[in-house]
């Protein structure tokens, strides 16, 4: 009878590490679920962070969402994609709210991820109900270079072109 239940549990075990290994392997992140509601908030953090950044902020959602907080590859333990790319971490989200017949999500971005989160909703604009951005690519002039003056009258229309 021992036996048995240790076999059982070994099998039990073995199906739940190689069904969670299949459900993340299909998309270059990892996603923690949290909440319920018939609408979803997709939590995308910053430049190397993990998604336990958005816990504080989640648990204010959760009783009326379905929250996704996503660790991007390559960061915080999640492994590096062989040819990681912006647009590469896009299509997964996209494949990602597909696959998982996500209807609308909101889109919240930190940083790096408000580009992208602003991404999505131009490349898949019926996907998406709404984006939030926080602080989408904030003073990365300012990081390389310590003399640098905000100018408060910048022409952007090279870059928006």
């Amino acid at each position: 009878m021992k036996k048995i239940s240790y076999q059982l549990i070994f099998s039990v075990f073995t199906l739940l590490v190689i069904t969670t290994y299949a459900q993340t392997s299909n998309y270059n992140f990892i996603a923690d679920k949290s909440g319920t509601g018939k609408q979803s908030i997709i939590f995308i953090p910053g430049f190397a962070c993990s998604g336990k950044v958005w816990d504080s902020t989640k648990i204010n959602y959760e009783n009326k969402y379905t929250c996704y907080a996503l660790t991007m590859a390559g960061f915080a333990g999640v492994p590096a994609l062989d040819s990681a790319s912006f647009s590469i971490w896009e299509n997964s989200i996209a494949a990602y709210i597909k696959d998982h017949k996500l209807i609308k999500p909101i889109i919240i971005g930190h940083n790096m991820s408000g580009a992208l989160a602003m991404a999505l909703a131009a490349d898949y604009p019926d996907m998406i109900s709404k984006i939030i951005v926080v602080d989408a690519l904030p003073g990365l002039a300012a990081m390389s270079n310590t003399s640098f003056k905000t100018n408060p009258s910048n022409d952007c229309s090279k870059m928006i072109a």
